[in-house]
């Protein structure tokens, strides 16, 4: 029950954080935070295996290097957490850079580690409408 608790907490975390993403959060908030902010909510979401919470702020044009699209990318993560790979997964972004030129940007290192091993993803993001939207995904 405390752990039920503990998730759904932070799934309503990572939703008022990206929330604050997607419209400022009423403060001029940097680039860079908002896509910290952005990352932080994806990772906190994908550690609570929420999936819909982490891929929301995936542009509608989002692909990833390993093929496909949002539905594609959704499809693979909750076949993953099926299997029991997201059981424990570890984030780190303690080294992640964020660059921004103009209204495109990037997030990396992010190193993840579960189940599945290690890998470590960079985010492409583009600024639309005013909000940061992760455009695509690799990983190495």
């Amino acid at each position: 029950m405390k752990a039920m608790m503990m998730k759904a907490a932070m799934c309503v975390m990572a939703v008022v954080v990206m929330a604050g993403c997607a419209t400022g959060g009423g403060s001029m908030m940097s680039d860079e935070d908002a896509i910290k902010g952005l990352v932080d909510a994806a990772m906190t979401a994908l550690k609570a295996q929420d999936i819909d919470t982490m891929v929301a702020n995936y542009a509608d044009s989002f692909e990833s290097d390993q093929g496909g699209g949002v539905a594609e990318t959704k499809e693979f993560l909750e076949g993953a957490k099926e299997q029991g790979f997201l059981d424990g997964i570890e984030v780190d972004t303690s080294s992640m850079e964020i660059t921004v030129d103009g209204n495109k940007a990037s997030a990396k290192p992010i190193d993840l580690e579960g189940a599945f091993g290690a890998l470590t993803l960079e985010f492409e993001l583009e600024k639309m409408d005013g909000a940061w939207k992760v455009t695509y995904q690799s990983q190495y």
